[in-house]
C-alpha cells in the first residue's frame, strides 16, 4: 500500500516591500523571512503517528526504512528524521541492529507512566475542586464521549478521552503541570489506544468522566480525587492484565469500588 503525502508549500509572509519608516536595507532582510507551514518530515511523522494510534500499526510492528520509503515515495533520510521524532515522543522505539518498531509497553513501564500521570492529575483535581470549576473544554469532550454510537472508531474515543483530561490540566492554571503532561501525552495516547478490550461500551467510559466532573464542580475534594485515582488505576489494571481477562477483571474492579461514586442526584447529565 502506498501513501500520498499532502504538504503545504512555503508561504511568503508578505515582507517583500520595505515600509517608508524602515531603515535602508530592511526590504532585503524582510524579504527572506519565510515560513514552511508543514514540512515533509512533519507530515510523514503525523501520518505514522495516526496509523500507530488508530491501531493500524500494532505493537511490535517493525517499520523498516526501505519499506516506508517505498510506501510513501520519500528518501530514506526523510524517513529516518520522522522516525527520530516519533522515537523521542515514545511512539516508536529503536534498538541496535533492528528496525524501528511500535513499542508494547511493559507492565513496569505502564505503572511508571501512570504513576507520574496520577500524581499530576490528582494535583489538577485538587486545584479545580477548590475552585468548584467546570472547564468548558472538558464539558465539550464529555459530550463527545456521551454521543458516540454503538460502534465508534476507537481512535476518536481516545481523542475525546484525552481531550477531557487535557482540558482539566489546562484549566488548572499550572504552566509546569501542562508542560510535563504534554511530554507524556503521546505515550498516554498509545496506552489508551491499546485499552479498547477493557471497555465493553463507550457509555461506561463517559459515565466515569461525568461523575468525576460533577465531583469537581461540587467541590468534593475527597470524592473527586478518589474517582480520578480509581479511573487511572482501572486503566493500569486493564493494560497490565492478560488480554483474555481484561474485561472481566476490570468489571469486577468497578463493582467493588462503587462506594466512591458521586451520588446520582449530584451528577450532571448532558444526554
Amino acid at each position: 500500500m502506498s501513501y500520498n503525502m499532502t504538504v503545504m508549500s512555503t508561504v511568503n509572509l508578505g515582507y517583500n516591500e520595505a515600509r517608508r519608516s524602515d531603515p535602508p536595507g530592511a526590504a532585503t532582510y524582510m524579504s527572506k523571512l519565510q515560513i514552511k507551514s508543514v514540512s515533509v518530515i512533519e507530515a510523514l511523522a503525523k501520518s505514522l503517528r495516526d496509523r500507530i494510534l488508530s491501531g493500524e500499526l500494532a505493537p511490535d510492528t517493525p517499520l523498516p526504512e526501505v519499506q516506508l520509503a517505498n510506501q510513501y515515495g520519500l528518501a530514506r533520510p526523510t524517513i529516518r528524521a520522522a522516525i527520530q521524532q516519533l522515537t523521542l515522543s515514545g511512539l516508536l522505539r529503536r534498538e541496535a541492529n533492528r528496525s524501528a518498531f511500535v513499542p508494547r509497553l511493559s507492565e513496569e513501564e505502564i505503572r511508571d507512566l501512570y504513576g507520574v500521570r496520577t500524581m499530576l492529575e490528582l494535583e489538577v483535581v485538587r486545584r479545580l475542586t477548590e475552585r468548584h470549576a467546570r472547564p468548558a473544554l472538558a464539558d465539550a469532550a464529555l459530550r463527545r464521549l456521551e454521543h458516540f454510537g454503538d460502534q465508534p472508531k476507537w481512535n476518536e474515543v481516545v481523542d475525546a478521552d484525552l481531550d477531557f483530561h487535557l482540558a482539566l490540566v489546562q484549566a488548572s492554571g499550572s504552566r509546569h503541570i501542562a508542560h510535563l503532561y504534554d511530554l507524556l501525552s503521546d505515550e498516554i495516547r498509545l496506552c489508551l489506544a491499546q485499552l479498547r478490550p477493557a471497555y465493553d461500551s463507550v457509555s461506561r467510559l463517559a459515565r466515569e468522566h461525568r461523575e468525576l466532573l460533577a465531583a469537581i464542580e461540587h467541590g468534593e475534594v475527597k470524592a473527586a480525587a478518589g474517582l480520578m485515582r480509581e479511573h487511572l488505576d482501572q486503566a493500569v489494571g486493564a493494560l497490565t492484565a492478560p488480554r483474555s481477562t481484561r474485561r472481566s477483571d476490570v468489571a469486577a474492579q468497578r463493582h467493588s469500588r462503587r462506594g466512591t461514586r458521586v451520588p446520582a442526584g449530584r451528577q450532571r447529565s448532558h444526554a
